[in-house]
């Protein structure tokens, strides 16, 4: 597997910039953790044996996600939860130093901790387990009757647009998570995920969740379930 473009950038970050740490005073109840962005770098480095190694596990595999505190708070639930994450990084999230920072954040020691896997290639990165794709189609399977496994994938789309049609294709199951009917359309933002888009998301004004939320939704049904 390429080395994913965010390397270079934390490469370049380790040669101009003192490693950041969140050590002793400020953790007093917690282990040591190394929160630097060289072990993230060496994760990354490594990604295909990571994503060997999670193939067996369940995992959230991110379609084109956009936002950093989704991400973020994604790694943070998936650690608590014991899955893996995979990043399809569409739109190069990962290359921007700033929303790094931001993902680090809102991780809140996941992204170190547990790293995820970042790929360039989603179709040579989608595991041996069933896809599971998240939809807000009222007539598919609810999230709590749903017949769980440990080896699910579960495919979190972007934010406006869902998970493309080219990686539905490739799903095995679709799951909902019910809602009441309704209409809610979204306001302008006043900082948009992405400034430069101009159409209205694919679902705009169905009921939905954000992305973060219902991805911990999901993988806390998945838990009860079968223990992820």
């Amino acid at each position: 597997m390429d080395p994913h473009p965010a390397q270079l950038e934390l490469k370049n970050r380790l040669a101009c910039a003192p490693v950041f740490s969140t050590e002793p005073e400020n953790y007093p109840h917690q282990r040591s953790y190394d929160f630097g962005w060289k072990r993230v770098l060496q994760a990354w480095s490594s990604s295909k044996d990571r994503l060997n190694k999670v193939l067996n596990i369940m995992r959230l595999f991110l379609c084109g996600v956009q936002s950093p505190i989704n991400i973020g708070m994604m790694l943070r639930s998936a650690e608590i939860y014991g899955a893996g994450v995979c990043i399809w990084d569409r739109y190069g999230v990962l290359n921007d130093p700033e929303k790094l920072r931001t993902i680090s954040d809102f991780a809140c020691g996941a992204l170190q901790r547990s790293p995820p896997s970042v790929t360039n290639d989603w179709k040579s990165a989608l595991g041996r387990g069933r896809c599971i794709a998240t939809d807000i189609d009222p007539d598919c399977p609810a999230h709590v009757t749903f017949s769980w496994r440990r080896t699910d994938q579960i495919l979190i789309g972007n934010e406006y647009d869902g998970i493309p049609l080219d990686i539905l294709a490739r799903a095995t199951e679709r799951v909902t998570i019910p809602m009441p009917a309704g209409h809610f359309p979204k306001p302008k933002s006043n900082s948009p995920i992405d400034p430069n888009r101009a159409g209205l998301p694919r679902a705009s004004g169905k009921p939905s969740l954000n992305t973060a939320i219902a991805a911990s939704v999901l993988l806390s049904t998945a838990y009860a379930v079968c223990g992820v």
